[in-house]
């Protein structure tokens, strides 16, 4: 099984690496992103909005800019820092899969989800900020999982304010630490001392990335691009179908849009860890005095974020690739879910387990095909035709 589990690894990695290496043309958005970071130089970048509406957290395109400029602005230098993430990420989760499962099924399942994910490699290499939301939301779980277990100190969340320069959505995650530190004040001393500095710090770096960046760029794009990516109050019709398609899109478009036979499957598969996640997080977060320190109850934290900001019209977390920090989330704990069966249902288990790799594996050689033999593979790439 550790042999599997290290050919995962390692194919994953070998499939973004390809992927990225593949060069493919910037996409319409990136190259909107692209004029900017040509075009907006001595201050500009932090003065003034991104050419055509585009958002991208400030600090981290003026390092990509400032990174790819000797490059001439290569593809290659465009989208490393991208690169680098989704693979900093990935190893992240593989480290938290191993605490959890070790040389395990369900490691190997975990991973193998990876390497059946299209979202999960393409914008590995995109001129975009999701990967960095990957990596965010990979290391606010390793931290609170460490931390919990007393691996590490609780100083260490005072890193965590910061990943705001570079991810949006850190901006929200970082709640949960927060909230988790004013859980523990009552009885744990350095709760109590780290809580005021983190808070400080997280007001600090939103007043910055609101002066800098918010206030000359998000209004405008959510009113004229994402207004309806939100879930609707203007009747019952419209809150159900709206909250509908955005949990539709939670569950069904982490592997592949195209054959959609497989995103039907993904319906099956990861509706089962959906809704295993629902079933066990209020008894989780229950046993653990209501304190946030494992993978589920991160993972429903961030899912009710989600809706609570849909519902705001703050965050459309019914766009796919916005919300793909999620994606690991609920990977794990679908993952979670089938060890649950096997537990529970053992002569279950085999059977299903045995489907769920078959179709990850076929889903997994379309994505080879795609990235090694065409050289290109898209966010909707069809990958068996």
């Amino acid at each position: 099984m550790r042999l599997l589990i290290k050919w995962a690894v390692g194919w994953y990695l070998l499939l973004l690496t390809v992927h990225y290496f593949n060069q493919r043309p910037l996409w319409n958005d990136e190259a909107l992103v692209l004029d900017s970071v040509r075009n907006l130089h001595n201050g500009l970048l932090f003065a003034q909005p991104l050419e055509s509406h585009q958002a991208f957290p400030r600090l981290y395109l003026w390092l990509i800019q400032q990174f790819s400029r000797p490059f001439d602005y290569h593809v290659l230098a465009l989208r490393f820092f991208p690169f680098a993430a989704m693979a900093a990420a990935f190893l992240l989760w593989v480290q938290i899969a191993h605490r959890r499962w070790g040389d395990s099924p369900a490691m190997l399942t975990f991973c193998l989800c990876w390497t059946a994910s299209v979202p999960l490699i393409y914008y590995g290499a995109e001129l975009k900020q999701y990967s960095v939301d990957v990596l965010a939301a990979a290391l606010i779980t390793t931290i609170l999982i460490a931390c919990a277990q007393r691996r590490l100190s609780y100083v260490f969340f005072l890193c965590i304010p910061f990943l705001g320069f570079f991810s949006y959505a850190a901006l929200f995650l970082m709640l949960i630490p927060l909230y988790q530190l004013a859980r523990l004040t009552p009885k744990d001393a350095q709760a109590r001392r780290i809580l005021t500095p983190f808070a400080g710090l997280y007001f600090v770096v939103l007043a910055c990335l609101y002066y800098f960046d918010w206030r000359v760029s998000i209004p405008k794009l959510l009113e004229i691009y994402w207004h309806d990516y939100f879930i609707s109050f203007s009747s019952i019709g419209d809150f159900f179908k709206t909250l509908g398609e955005g949990i539709n899109n939670l569950i069904s478009r982490w592997f592949v849009e195209k054959p959609k036979f497989f995103r039907a499957g993904a319906r099956v598969f990861i509706g089962f860890g959906f809704g295993y996640l629902l079933w066990v997080w209020w008894r989780t977060l229950k046993l653990d005095r209501y304190c946030i320190q494992s993978v589920v109850t991160i993972a429903g934290a961030v899912f009710f974020e989600l809706l609570l900001l849909g519902a705001l019209r703050l965050f459309p977390f019914t766009v796919p690739r916005m919300s793909l920090f999620f994606a690991p989330l609920l990977l794990f704990a679908t993952v979670e879910g089938f060890e649950h069966l096997r537990r529970r249902w053992p002569a279950a288990y085999g059977p299903v387990q045995g489907i769920f790799w078959v179709y990850l594996a076929g889903i997994s050689l379309g994505i080879s095909r795609e990235v090694i033999i065409s050289g290109d593979l898209g966010a909707q790439s069809p990958i068996w035709q």
